[in-house]
């Protein structure tokens, strides 16, 4: 219960640490930031951990206090939440009273099939029927209790994986900063744990495997662009039998770490914000282009005009020289992407069936799937290789997910050399001209 409402007031009070713990403005409003494949990052950590068990309360907090190491390698989807691999690991110490193993209702776990004066069958031991064997088998080195009361320590080796939900709840509250000095994260997950055997004990101290619960927070302080430093604090939650005994009021095992963690950032570390047109826009600046088009197109047919040459038998006839200019015809809706992307949006596949749908009822006609990406943007190598892809990304859905014969569709990318449009973030695009 303390544990929950602890939990519960870190929750409440979180919005609140962001207030004075940032050193850029935040970005107003909600806007889209842009994942651009990165925003990976890896952690190792180490600090103390402590395991709450049957015994673990006669004796003091710090009585029982064992160094623990951590390791964990995740990615920030958005801004707001991540996910991470996680992986902890100590040699940890139980706790039990002699006389109470001697008692009747203490129950030890030994595993199916392993050698035992008890049933061979049977998972548990009753400590009670052969104390002897229990304190020869489970247990280690005598300590008293803080009562003064005669007991035993014994050894707990284990190491757990598995998976976190991050939330950051700095940037959930109060706006994503990439350059905020401080940021507090709360995380809950999944996982698995391993009881180590105890080679020195014998067969009688088995392997032992559950599943587990996992729940923290982590208190992140920015120390460059890479690194940060991070005072993480996390409880595993435990079937009782994690440390091979049970018994008594708990229903679970609970081991709690407190780890100081140094966590490195992958390339590319920061999201991007989105600067997306509305759709709506882009479709009424296409029609205009198209009709300015249109009408060149129509004022190019018109004939060259001479005025009147007067009669002279020495003038020459004037020889008409006509130039031609080839004039492209565009499907209205190009296909736009966002920054260092080739993949293609949700929003944008209507541009591509609409390129389909032309295909279908035009049977004769052919397009030129054309790719571009915006000036100031990446090098022109780079641009140029981008360029490609997203014009590939479009012949292969056109091909490949709405069956268009590929004779009737031809490709080229022009990179950052050709701007079809004048506003830079609209060049990241491929168009559809009619061939």
């Amino acid at each position: 219960m303390k544990m929950r409402k602890l939990f519960l007031f870190v929750l409440v009070a979180a919005p609140f640490l962001c207030m004075n713990a940032q050193t850029s403005e935040t970005s107003s409003g909600k806007p889209t930031f842009l994942n651009t494949g990165g925003n990976w990052f890896l952690t190792v950590s180490g600090g103390i951990s402590h395991l709450f068990s049957e015994g673990s309360g006669r004796l003091d907090l710090f009585d029982n206090v064992q160094p623990t190491v951590g390791l964990s390698l995740g990615k920030w989807m958005t801004p707001v939440w991540g996910l991470r691999l996680s992986a902890t690991g100590a040699k940890l110490k139980g706790y039990t009273n002699w006389n109470e193993t001697a008692g009747k209702e203490s129950l030890w776990y030994k595993g199916i099939n392993y050698p035992s004066p008890y049933s061979a069958s049977d998972t548990y031991i009753p400590a009670g029927y052969y104390p002897n064997y229990v304190k020869e088998t489970f247990l280690g080195k005598q300590k008293n209790d803080k009562d003064g009361n005669n007991g035993y320590l014994y050894d707990v080796p284990y190491i757990s994986g598995g998976l976190d939900l991050l939330l950051n709840l700095s940037n959930a509250f109060c706006g994503y900063s990439p350059n905020r000095v401080f940021n507090f994260v709360v995380f809950g997950g999944i996982g698995y744990a391993h009881t180590f055997k105890d080679g020195d004990k014998g067969d009688g101290r088995t392997a032992v495997n559950n599943i587990m619960e996992k729940g923290g927070f982590i208190a992140d302080f920015r120390l460059s662009d890479a690194i940060n430093l991070g005072l993480e604090a996390n409880a595993l939650i435990l079937p009782e039998n994690f440390d091979r005994q049970v018994g008594g009021s708990n229903n679970h095992d609970v081991v709690a770490n407190v780890m100081l963690g140094i966590t490195y950032k992958f390339k590319p570390r920061n999201f991007v914000k989105a600067d997306l047109k509305d759709q709506r826009e882009i479709d009424a600046l296409n029609n205009e282009i198209n009709r300015l088009r249109d009408q060149n197109n129509e004022l190019s047919k018109r004939p060259v005009s001479c005025p009147a040459c007067p009669e002279c038998a020495a003038c020459p006839e004037p020889t008409v020289i006509k130039e031609t200019k080839k004039v492209f015809d565009y499907l209205p809706k190009p296909v736009f992407f966002r920054i260092n992307s080739s993949v293609i949006d949700d929003a944008q596949w209507s541009s591509i069936e609409e390129a389909v749908r032309y295909l279908r009822t035009t049977p004769d006609a052919k397009l030129k799937v054309t790719g571009y990406a915006d000036k100031k943007t990446g090098t022109p190598a780079g641009n140029k290789k981008l360029s490609e892809k997203r014009a590939q990304a479009v012949y292969n859905a056109m091909v490949k997910k709405y069956n268009i014969d590929p004779s009737r569709i031809q490709t080229d990318f022009l990179g950052d050399e050709v701007q079809p449009f004048g506003e830079n973030d609209w060049n990241r695009v491929v168009v559809f001209v009619k061939d």
